[in-house]
């Protein structure tokens, strides 16, 4: 939800505005702020898809956004190795500065979004019993967590090759400015 809010209709991070594709196509209206966007989505999109007995009904609902996080991926990619090719992406630097031990927390602020991206665990016994096989659990298991391993790791690599120091806490929030290749808006919004 915190994804689809801050896509479609904008963010604001440390007193600055990212706007959202609604808001960059349409402009500033009511209808496309933050609390109506995000109602419209849960009773026209999320009601829906709760309301199945089954969890195999999400399959190609589940296979979208898969598919959407790997896009994700490879155009964040893509853009990376294009401009430190053309040779106009810094030095990133390896280590963070820690100027006092009090700093040392800040690395945790990772941790929640760490935990929330592998919460699907309590679907894992409803799936085995939907499977025809439940010997297949466990490499089904297997490769759902090094799928989602790696588009976090990918995205994390590449966001902050790509950003560097300027990476903001939503990296989507990073494609909101121009990014300095050819078609940058048109990637912006696909991103």
């Amino acid at each position: 939800m915190i994804i689809i809010g801050d896509v479609l209709s904008g963010t604001s991070t440390s007193g600055v505005h990212h706007s959202g594709v609604l808001e960059g196509w349409f402009g500033d209206h009511w209808w496309n702020g933050r609390f109506f966007v995000l109602l419209v989505t849960t009773l026209l999109i999320f009601a829906p898809l709760a309301s199945f007995k089954r969890v195999d009904s999400l399959r190609y609902t589940s296979a979208l956004s898969v598919a959407l996080a790997i896009v994700f991926v490879v155009i964040t990619a893509g853009i990376a190795v294009l401009k430190l090719l053309v040779g106009s992406i810094p030095m990133p630097k390896l280590f963070p500065d820690i100027p006092n031990l009090a700093s040392i927390w800040n690395l945790f602020t990772a941790v929640p979004v760490l935990v929330t991206a592998f919460i699907c665990h309590y679907n894992v016994h409803s799936i085995d019993n939907e499977l025809e096989d439940s010997s297949q659990i466990k490499p089904i298991v297997r490769t759902s967590l090094t799928l989602c391993s790696t588009v976090y790791v990918a995205t994390s690599f590449f966001g902050y090759l790509l950003f560097g120091e300027s990476t903001l806490h939503d990296v989507l929030a990073n494609f909101d400015a121009n990014l300095g290749i050819p078609y940058s808006a048109v990637l912006s919004d696909v991103v």
